[in-house]
């Protein structure tokens, strides 16, 4: 798993397949290779970046969700926030 080069994708341990994941057009030169128990995942590299960034906020909300007293000071924080934001408009 990591980056394969142009110079790779003829090696036998290459995917068959260069269609992105993510965008579904075909990967040229370099990309990202991961290879797991479902499938091979192609990607550009800019793909791969837009892709990693809404796992992270993904994960992190998940995260954040699964702890009820953090639940708690969020929502007491946007709650504080349109309080304040409401009576600046009003």
């Amino acid at each position: 798993m990591g980056v394969i080069y142009e110079s790779q994708w003829d090696e036998f341990w290459a995917p068959e397949s260069r269609v992105c994941f993510y965008c579904h057009k075909e990967v040229r030169g370099a990309g990202v290779y991961w290879s797991g128990a479902n499938g091979d995942i192609v990607l550009h590299d800019t793909c791969a970046e837009n892709l990693a960034v809404h796992l992270i906020g993904d994960a992190k909300e998940i995260w954040l969700v699964s702890r009820p007293y953090l639940r708690r000071r969020v929502l007491g924080l946007v709650q504080e926030h349109l309080r304040i934001s409401e009576g600046a408009h009003g």
